[in-house]
């Protein structure tokens, strides 16, 4: 019976040492880059673009990221806090945006101008909203929307 103690520490020791690692630290609130990689776009939509480039934030943003595919080719990604969300999302409902179903609480679609062709998601969701703009005049809605899947799933 004085070696039951004695047990019990040893195998506390051995499973404290394979307990599970710690995971990867959560994305920062406010990288939009750090949500889609290079590889993440070619995939989802099969353009090839550099690394991201942050922008500053400003208020109502709270990070914004840009990638890029040639002059006219852009893929960007905008995190804005609950009150813009909410802002953006009635303004663009009530330009004709349709709804988007099975991304966050709420999401709508619409096309982006004229000049840039191309199309963008906008998403409400527990940390406020993001958009998704995939700017072409061969981006479509599908494309817009795969990659708002790809930034949800990593929020």
């Amino acid at each position: 019976m004085r070696h039951l103690p004695i047990a019990s520490l040893l195998a506390v020791v051995v499973v404290a040492g394979h307990a599970p690692r710690t995971a990867v630290a959560a994305i920062p609130a406010d990288d939009a880059c750090a949500l889609l990689s290079p590889a993440d776009i070619a995939k989802a939509i099969s353009w090839k673009v550099g690394a991201g480039t942050a922008a500053p934030s400003i208020p109502g943003i709270l990070g914004k990221c840009t990638w890029t595919m040639s002059e006219n080719a852009r893929v960007i990604v905008t995190l804005s806090d609950a009150r813009h969300a909410d802002f953006a999302l009635q303004a663009e409902a009530s330009t004709g945006a349709k709804p988007v179903a099975g991304l966050g609480t709420k999401a709508v679609s619409w096309p982006a101008t004229d000049l840039t062709g191309g199309w963008i998601v906008t998403v409400e969701d527990a940390k406020g909203g993001f958009g998704v703009s995939v700017l072409s005049r061969s981006a479509t809605t599908a494309d817009a929307i795969a990659l708002a899947k790809v930034v949800e799933g990593r929020r």
